[in-house]
């Protein structure tokens, strides 16, 4: 019996106990964990590729700030060999053999660039960096957009020149996209309410059994307190994310616009254990501005029921519910506060898509594989025609060439629907392959910016920052 091992099931299954969110964390998890927090993801080379036709190594990704971008590598560089070894007819698990198991770290890449150019680049692998922000840009000539994907201490490093930056191209307001964000370092969020809220404001306290209420209070100065504040969530919005929207929705600062969040409002510490592992206990709990307990109950579906009586406004105020489930903000504008959790201003989801015809493309990698192949063969020719991801995105000739191509495209690749005149691509696939073309050419923000316009809930919040909706629901700016 080893005994280590036993010990570890025994102290998970006594935690299990506890609640569903303490933990028991092996010594490899905690420090998983406290390099997330930190803003570090394992280490790596930074970097994937595409065998392009099966035969030609085409640099797919490069991570932003990590080593394969710091040696040089660009998307749409071929790579020609690794540590010297020739990639002539290797296949694509050989190829990431070499670049994933490397006997040492350092990896000698040889490349032709943009003007097949032969160039070699040296790439040390190191941690990459896990940033807490995918992507900022302007949706209109007034509106900044910034995804925020998750909490760790580098947030406010990372949003300050970001948000400076739109404020250069003209932004009076912001969408702050939550969604998908499950949370992370707590002091992270505090600080991104700070940017947003004047000075003397409580964000967050806590209380907790034998914790006395700590009251978090915003400072003199944040770069995002005027202006129009939207706020977008969904279900998978959590922890410090909710204490970020909640802080601003109290304090009348922001619309919230999406689905309920996840309702996770508990305070954690981990102690650690002898051996260097550590058991992360729930301690107590943390509320936002006016009092509203974060954490949801367990089985709390009862919004579900409710959401066919939405008015076609989609305000969550106009629900006909009982009082308990209503609150004031500090502004007194009444919002929906349920159980737990943060409830938007207005509830907006996307329609449901039929999505079998880019499914059957899509999941065998033939839109990914036309977009590196289509951006391979025009890439000199689209970089002249537009400046930016921008002039891409507004652009609609390209869709109708990017259909025409995508059907040569799969028709070569043995889906002889295509040879049908009558044939049409849908418009999910044109934009998804698009998406990833923006990204080739550009970079992450250029993905996220094309994949963003053809989503819903952007195009909502863009209509709503321009219309009379915040002067509506009171929100302040």
């Amino acid at each position: 019996v080893d005994n280590s091992r036993m010990a570890d099931l025994a102290i998970q299954r006594m935690v299990e106990e506890l609640d569903p969110f303490s933990r028991y964390q092996s010594v490899e998890e905690l420090e998983k964990q406290q390099n997330s927090d930190n803003g570090i993801a394992p280490k790596g080379s930074g970097f994937n590729f595409y065998l392009l036709n099966g035969n030609k190594p085409i640099v797919s990704y490069v991570s932003p700030q990590g080593p394969g971008e710091k040696a040089g590598l660009k998307n749409g560089f071929q790579i020609i060999s690794i540590n010297k070894q020739s990639l002539n007819n290797k296949n694509f698990n050989q190829i990431k053999e070499l670049i994933d198991n490397s006997p040492t770290d350092n990896l000698e890449i040889a490349v032709f660039d943009y003007n097949e150019q032969h160039q070699i680049l040296n790439l040390t692998k190191e941690n990459l960096p896990y940033l807490s922000i995918l992507s900022s840009y302007m949706l209109d000539e007034t509106t900044g957009y910034i995804k925020v994907s998750r909490f760790t201490i580098n947030t406010i490093k990372e949003f300050t020149p970001l948000v400076e930056n739109l404020y250069k191209k003209g932004m009076k307001n912001i969408v702050v996209d939550l969604r998908g964000n499950a949370g992370g370092v707590k002091n992270a969020s505090i600080d991104l309410s700070d940017e947003f809220l004047e000075s003397g404001k409580l964000i967050n306290y806590a209380e907790g059994l034998n914790l006395e209420r700590e009251d978090l209070i915003s400072t003199t100065f944040g770069h995002c307190e005027k202006g129009k504040a939207l706020i977008l969530i969904d279900n998978v919005t959590a922890s410090a994310s909710e204490i970020f929207a909640g802080a601003l929705q109290d304090w009348d600062r922001c619309l919230v616009m999406g689905t309920p969040t996840y309702g996770k409002g508990l305070i954690q510490q981990s102690y650690k254990l002898g051996d260097g592992s550590a058991i992360r206990l729930t301690i107590g709990r943390y509320y936002t501005p006016s009092g509203r307990s974060v954490q949801n109950p367990t089985n709390d579906n009862w919004f579900k029921d409710q959401i066919k009586n939405i008015p076609s406004s989609g305000y969550t105020k106009e629900l006909r519910l009982s009082p308990d489930l209503f609150m004031k903000t500090k502004g007194n504008r009444k919002i929906l506060k349920g159980n737990g959790g943060i409830y938007p201003d207005i509830y907006f989801t996307a329609p449901e898509l039929d999505t079998r015809a880019f499914d059957k493309y899509n999941n065998g990698g033939y839109v990914f594989g036309f977009a590196v192949n289509y951006t391979d063969q025009n890439r000199k020719r689209l970089m002249s025609q537009f400046s930016d991801a921008s002039s891409f995105r507004n652009n609609s000739e390209i869709n109708r060439e990017i259909a025409q191509e995508f059907k040569k495209y799969i028709l070569f690749n043995g889906f002889t629907e295509a040879e049908d005149p009558s044939f049409g691509i849908s418009k999910l696939i044109v934009d998804k392959a698009k998406a990833w073309i923006a990204g080739q050419l550009w970079d992450d923000n250029a993905y996220y910016e094309l994949t963003n316009n053809y989503d819903p809930l952007i195009e909502k919040a863009l209509k709503v920052v321009n219309d009379r909706t915040f002067d509506e629901l009171g929100i302040k700016y």
